[in-house]
């Protein structure tokens, strides 16, 4: 396989299953509009906010190349995960 259409074929399929994660995200929001009266039942475990932020660059990130547009994430210093329901909170 030449190495352009590998890359091509590999950004595709990255980008399918950032598809599939967020197709996920929206089944999860849709089950929280229809058990809305229902009491929470909040599940907190440690959040890694690096791999958050790393999901969203992907959304973001062939976009960005196709523009021009140098996107990246900086971080300085370790980051300490955080406490939430990640499901609850779009994480997941």
């Amino acid at each position: 396989m030449l190495p352009a259409i590998r890359k091509k074929l590999e950004k595709f399929n990255g980008l399918t299953q950032q598809l599939k994660v967020e197709v996920a995200r929206i089944n999860s929001r849709i089950t929280e509009f229809l058990n809305y009266s229902r009491p929470a039942k909040l599940n907190p475990q440690p959040v890694d906010l690096s791999a958050v932020a790393s999901d969203a660059m992907r959304l973001f990130e062939a976009q960005a190349t196709e523009s021009n547009v140098d996107a990246r994430i900086e971080m300085h210093g370790h980051v300490p995960p955080v406490v939430a329901d990640a499901n609850r909170c779009g994480l997941r």
